[in-house]
């Protein structure tokens, strides 16, 4: 299965794929690369490996190794730029796929039983784009407020015991500013209550993803 002298044959994968199933060309003169271009495109149809051995005559083996190293080629590395590209892809590939089931919706010799199923296929294309956008963190979830007051109680005791180290420690310090320090110490401990707990003021605004707005 040699080709014919006088008729040139195009090298692209599809002719030369052509030329071999007409039997215008030896698959076992095809050059390394345009043997794993074929490949790659038959591959991309679904054959398998035994398959494609047969078309191109070749061992089973040989195509194996063609296939790693396909997918060696096409190898992605993780870089700045990965997931934005690979984001565009499937918006791509989304609409894409919408377009092709409205077409076959609007084909005018569909049931309209193809058209409904059509239309479901459509709008699941959609919800599985936006959950994936969502689990990829390129959409918000739907995210629901809780409203909290947070209340920090500090002993008294505790606290009383604090005020008198630093009033020790001001006390024991040459400081300029000594009597002025001492007096707004002495201010804070006669604002303290006599409980054994003080409440500080509540803190507002707390979020989580919670469902109801109960305050703890």
């Amino acid at each position: 299965m040699k080709a014919k002298p006088d008729t040139p044959i195009d090298r692209t994968p599809i002719a030369l794929l052509r030329a071999i199933k007409d039997g215008d060309i030896d698959p076992s003169s095809l050059a390394a690369a345009e043997r794993r271009a074929c490949v790659e495109h038959v591959h991309a149809e679904g054959a398998n490996a035994p398959e494609i051995a047969t078309l191109l005559a070749v061992s089973v083996r040989t195509i194996r190794r063609d296939i790693a190293q396909m997918r060696e080629d096409h190898a992605a590395t993780m870089d700045a730029r990965f997931v934005p590209r690979m984001i565009g892809m499937l918006l791509q590939e989304a609409e894409i796929a919408q377009m092709r089931l409205r077409r076959l919706g609007r084909d005018k010799d569909s049931s309209p039983g193809d058209r409904i199923e059509a239309a479901k296929a459509a709008w699941s294309v959609t919800r599985d784009l936006i959950q994936s956008l969502q689990s990829l963190g390129y959409l918000p979830s739907a995210v629901r407020q809780i409203q909290a007051e947070l209340t920090h109680r500090v002993a008294n005791d505790e606290l009383q015991s604090q005020i008198r180290e630093v009033e020790a420690i001001a006390t024991s310090i040459d400081l300029p500013n000594g009597t002025q320090l001492l007096a707004q110490i002495h201010s804070v401990q006669s604002r303290l209550p006599s409980n054994l707990a003080s409440p500080a003021a509540p803190i507002a605004g707390a979020s989580d993803a919670s469902a109801d707005g109960a305050k703890p």
